[in-house]
């Protein structure tokens, strides 16, 4: 009975030996490839890092017309450029307007911990968004390109078509109120009252480029 069991313990050591190699090599080419693609995408991490440090040093030397090409020996001044590219944002309602702002100004801010420009529940009510047009310079201190944020597109195409067509014709100015046909009239009282109270907005019109 003894030699009987120390056959089968010789047998079960034998047999569980194998399986124990085996399974340190798989966790060792586990291991290997875990490696391997953390070295992988941090690689890609510091291209996209220097891609992105690119990208902010040619919009901070950005100026408008500075890209023009001559042509047929014509200079900046033979165009109409205006000092400031100014660009409008439009969608639907949480479509992420105001929250694509805050990424775009937070890369070019140095604090951190800089509160978030575009709020969507500014000048709100009952969460219906921004009703006033705001303007945001990028980066803050500069002057040479401006977003605006805007009022969300609503569920009338006629009246999204009057509303962009005025924006691309007549231009865009801080502060402007927005009143869409469905707002009723606890809506349109309530935002004229905020439109009387809006002393900070500047009142300069500006050309929509984009």
């Amino acid at each position: 009975m003894e030699e009987y069991n120390l056959v089968s313990a010789e047998i079960g050591e034998q047999s569980t030996q194998p399986s124990s190699r085996v399974d340190f090599d798989v966790n060792e080419r586990k291991r290997l490839r875990v490696y391997q693609e953390i070295l992988q995408t941090y690689d890609q991490l510091k291209i996209d890092s220097k891609n992105l440090k690119e990208a902010k040093e040619k919009i901070l030397s950005y100026r408008p017309g500075a890209w023009i090409e001559k042509v047929g020996g014509l200079k900046l001044c033979d165009y109409d450029v205006p000092k400031t590219t100014c660009l409008i944002l439009v969608g639907p309602s949480g479509s992420g307007k105001s929250s694509l702002i805050n990424r775009i100004s937070k890369v070019f801010e140095d604090d951190n911990f800089a509160p978030a420009r575009a709020q969507v529940s500014y000048n709100s009510l009952n969460g219906d968004g921004t009703c006033f047009l705001r303007e945001y310079m990028i980066p803050r201190e500069k002057t040479s390109i401006c977003l605006y944020d805007t009022r969300s597109l609503s569920d009338d195409l006629n009246e999204n078509n009057r509303m962009l067509k005025n924006w691309m014709t007549k231009g865009v100015c801080n502060g402007e109120l927005v009143v869409r046909n469905a707002d009723n009239q606890k809506l349109r009282k309530s935002l004229k009252h905020k439109d009387n109270k809006k002393g900070l907005f500047s009142s300069k019109s500006r050309e929509v480029n984009l």
